[in-house]
């Protein structure tokens, strides 16, 4: 059952189609007699008072739909392309902080993935999370009451970065990664190759030098032989 709060709006819409229907009978009959007074003259009050409801009320949905999108930004989401060119045709400051933020979010993503350990994932996000502590102290000791607005907007870009680095942790690039302990271990054993290497090449080589010795020593004695 639809709650009393909703019967105005039903009501104001109904109106306005039969209203709607009226006008198209009233001008279809203007022009077959053009003597007939002209409908948009016959609006009543009521009718007018209709269609300003109609127009705040678009206006507020228009409002509430930028609403949502800035909730969806301080909540660390990503805007789609639709929501993007929606914001840059209805409000073009909110869709520079956007952009913004995107272009932030991608830079942060490319300095994870150079990461090669996990403890240095952390200490990327360590350092980021605390240049924007940095920031905002800086802003609350100088900015005054302008500073507020600035520090939603850091804000907006913090929850933006720690949503970024959320979602690598849980990448599969970042399950692969190694520690730091892991890693200089492997460090070593890349070294070690090389070394068992040069230990082969010796023995070859005094392989080698051996048959050769013996070959030698085998002609000598052939000739004293001979």
């Amino acid at each position: 059952m639809l709650s009393g709060s909703f019967l105005p709006v039903i009501s104001g819409t109904m109106q306005n189609y039969l209203k709607n229907t009226e006008l198209k009978m009233k001008f279809e009959q203007q022009k077959q007699n053009p003597a007939m007074p002209k409908a948009n003259e016959e609006k009543t009050a009521k009718q007018r008072e209709i269609e300003k409801f109609q127009e705040d009320l678009a206006k507020i949905n228009e409002g509430n739909k930028t609403a949502s999108l800035d909730i969806k930004l301080w909540a660390g989401g990503e805007l789609t392309d639709e929501e993007l060119q929606y914001l840059k045709q209805k409000n073009p400051e909110l869709y520079q902080r956007a952009m913004d933020i995107k272009e932030e979010r991608r830079a942060y993503k490319k300095a994870l993935e150079r990461c090669r350990t996990k403890e240095e994932v952390d200490r990327v996000h360590t350092s980021k999370i605390l240049g924007f502590m940095s920031d905002v102290k800086i802003i609350q000791s100088n900015a005054g009451a302008f500073g507020e607005k600035l520090v939603e907007q850091i804000n907006c870009r913090m929850a933006g970065i720690s949503s970024e680095q959320t979602k690598f942790i849980k990448s599969t690039k970042y399950r692969a990664l190694p520690t730091e302990q892991e890693f200089r271990k492997g460090k070593r054993k890349k070294k070690e190759p090389p070394a068992v290497c040069e230990q082969k090449n010796i023995s070859y080589y005094k392989i080698v030098r051996t048959q050769l010795k013996n070959k030698l020593a085998g002609g000598r004695l052939n000739k004293m032989i001979d």
